[in-house]
């Protein structure tokens, strides 16, 4: 697979004239997502070529061109931290991170989230918890639009922060992956739980996640019973929603 097939075409961002058309981001988010990449990137050029009355699609269309040459950097790493070829796969992240230094500069923003998460599952698998911490907390300084990632990384260092007694640090943690949750995305059952979370009401909140089956409850809302039950006696309010 070449990079180059994946590059922005210039001068086609620049094609602003009067139409009512909309790219079908859908189709192409749903191809980057099954890993079809060329597929996705030849729609996408496609898409370029026609005009749009918002000039933010041609950015949208960029953006997710720069997503599909991401991923096709990131995914051999991914099967080298998936095989537990953790030396190999640490060498190709710090590669990476040269070219992040250079040839790839003008998008490093849009990689050093998944860098220092990568980083971090390797250090994790290593149990070398001290330095997962830092490089878990490198990760969510940095800007992404993978959210779930965020939120797991939340919630991990929620139960590392819990685990060694510092049971409001952890809170905290858990309050940031919760922001992450749209409302839109809950049943009415799990807004009831999740409000009461909010309200510091946490024996409420896990008596209502514990009426909840299984299978009605993400790993996210999993997670949180299970922080709230090992560490729910031990929580307080103490400078909720405040910076960490």
């Amino acid at each position: 697979m070449k990079f180059s097939d994946f590059i922005i075409l210039p001068g086609l961002a620049l094609l602003f004239f009067s139409c009512g058309q909309s790219p079908d981001m859908e189709k192409i988010d749903r191809l980057i997502a099954q890993k079809q990449y060329h597929t996705a990137a030849s729609l996408i050029h496609k898409e370029l070529q026609k005009e749009y009355d918002d000039t933010l699609q041609y950015r949208r269309l960029q953006y997710r061109l720069i997503k599909i040459e991401k991923f096709s950097r990131l995914d051999p790493i991914d099967s080298l931290i998936a095989a537990e070829k953790f030396a190999q796969a640490n060498d190709s992240l710090q590669k990476l991170d040269s070219l992040l230094a250079d040839a790839l500069k003008n998008k490093q923003k849009y990689y050093l989230f998944d860098l220092h998460y990568r980083k971090a599952l390797i250090l994790e698998a290593l149990k070398l918890d001290s330095l997962w911490f830092i490089e878990a907390n490198k990760a969510l300084e940095k800007w992404t639009d993978e959210y779930e990632l965020k939120r797991e990384l939340y919630q991990k260092l929620a139960f590392y922060l819990a685990r060694r007694g510092k049971y409001d640090d952890g809170r905290k943690m858990m309050d940031y992956s919760l922001r992450e949750v749209t409302l839109r995305s809950m049943s009415d059952s799990i807004k009831k739980a999740y409000f009461a979370y909010l309200n510091g009401e946490f024996k409420l909140c896990l008596d209502l996640m514990k009426k909840l089956p299984p299978d009605k409850k993400e790993r996210h809302w999993q997670k949180l019973e299970l922080f709230l039950s090992q560490y729910g006696d031990s929580l307080s309010l103490n400078d909720r929603f405040t910076p960490y």
